[in-house]
């Protein structure tokens, strides 16, 4: 006597052959194997989909819409600074103290610090010319940056980070490097 196992077709979709107690044979039908194919390529795209917003040059293709003065301000306004800033535009004889890489020909950028040297903070915004590589520009700097620059003291957190042309350099307090990487990465569009 053969009896087929129902209880399991429902639970799998597919159908049991053989004698109860050792029939346990499953036979998927052609839609399951469908369904699953639909559910991988769909979870391949879903895994493959941050991997190319990573990798495509600029930040993911956004950009920063405003003047270096305009975005500057908008980067720095909220910033929990408890000292008085100088805003200084940076030029071809101060670019590698904000920067810590040779002037780029084209490169507008300005700066915002504190006003007494031993306090360690500076949020520098570079604008580079469309011609130049932002992703080798922000690599440079990573490698090239110097948190002891300040006298006898050094940046708690220090970070650099870019969208499109514009790269961000971050040298102060963790909140305060934080909120303005947080308010860079918002002008983005």
């Amino acid at each position: 006597r053969v009896r087929l196992r129902c209880n399991r077709k429902h639970i799998f979709g597919g159908s049991f052959i053989g004698p109860a107690p050792a029939g346990k044979f499953f036979i998927p039908k052609k839609e399951d194997f469908m369904k699953k194919r639909i559910l991988a390529a769909l979870l391949a795209v879903l895994f493959l989909l941050p991997m190319g917003a990573c990798s495509q040059p600029g930040g993911g293709g956004k950009t920063i819409e405003g003047t270096v003065e305009e975005v500057l301000e908008k980067v720095t306004g909220d910033l929990p600074v408890e000292t008085s800033l100088l805003t200084t535009p940076v030029t071809e004889e101060n670019f590698a103290w904000y920067f810590y890489i040779d002037p780029i020909e084209g490169a507008e950028g300005m700066a915002s610090e504190a006003a007494m040297s031993a306090v360690p903070h500076a949020i520098c915004l570079l604008k580079l010319p469309e011609d130049a590589d932002a992703e080798q520009v922000q690599a440079d700097i990573e490698e090239a940056l110097n948190p002891h620059k300040w006298v006898c003291v050094e940046a708690e957190a220090n970070e650099v980070a870019r969208q499109g042309q514009w790269i961000l350099v971050a040298q102060s307090t963790k909140d305060v490097v934080d909120q303005a990487l947080e308010n860079f990465n918002a002008l983005a569009q």
